[in-house]
């Protein structure tokens, strides 16, 4: 995948997106600036290639997330180009689409569903799922009688079954206590040099450390800095402390 003068601007004043603004997303190729726009990204050039975990970091507010739903096609970018590889596939705020009144059974074919993985993988994968997520014992019980933290056990159990050639996970860790986090590193450890690339935007400067194969620094929506996790991690806590 490989990103080209990159750039995303929004209306100043305007946060929130609309039905008529995402239509409108969609159907332009480009979304020229309006008048008085901000600038959230840009970024002058970019690749990720396959079997790399890159972590995004940055303070509140960097662009990351931004940067994300570009890549995912969520949003139509105002200038520049994206090259797109194989499938995406961009996880934020795990089990949105799940559906309280339905049983933990249901809710994983719908949400693994929602997510393109078939019928019969959900079928074949659906006790390893749940052994994964520690909920054997609820298959049938409706999702409203599970913890926020169950419920992000079974969303991320899910995800693990997606097959995608690049993977967004945003903050997609910071939920659940240090066994559901390690369960999590283990996943993410498990793409590296495997037949899909994988991004990351986190505030866990540790994990990129640890797990990462390179690092993006973005500040007010630039590339601020990039390359080995380390350096870029030692960079933007140098700054941070200034």
């Amino acid at each position: 995948m490989r990103l080209s003068g990159l750039s995303k601007n929004f209306a100043a004043g305007r946060e929130k997106t609309t039905a008529f603004r995402l239509l409108h997303d969609i159907v332009k190729a480009t979304d020229p600036a309006p008048l008085h726009a901000r600038r959230v990204v840009a970024i002058e050039a970019f690749s990720m290639y396959t079997g790399e975990v890159l972590g995004l970091i940055g303070e509140n507010g960097a662009g990351k997330t931004t940067l994300l739903k570009l890549i995912a096609g969520l949003y139509a970018p105002s200038a520049g180009s994206i090259q797109r590889e194989g499938k995406v596939v961009y996880f934020a705020g795990l089990g949105i689409g799940m559906i309280q009144d339905l049983t933990v059974r249901e809710n994983v074919y719908l949400y693994g569903a929602i997510y393109g993985i078939s019928r019969s993988r959900l079928e074949s994968d659906f006790e390893d799922m749940l052994e994964w997520a520690e909920l054997t014992d609820f298959a049938d019980a409706p999702l409203r009688h599970l913890s926020t933290g169950m419920k992000t056990r079974l969303a991320f159990a899910i995800a693990t079954r997606v097959e995608a050639d690049v993977l967004l996970l945003d903050e997609a860790f910071s939920a659940g206590d240090q066994r559901f986090q390690n369960k999590c590193d283990a996943f993410v450890w498990g793409r590296r040099g495997g037949s899909s690339a994988v991004l990351v935007a986190t505030h866990n400067l540790a994990f990129v450390r640890r797990y990462c194969t390179r690092a993006i620094w973005l500040h007010h929506g630039l590339m601020r800095e990039e390359g080995e996790p380390d350096r870029v991690v030692d960079s933007y806590l140098d700054y941070s402390k200034t």
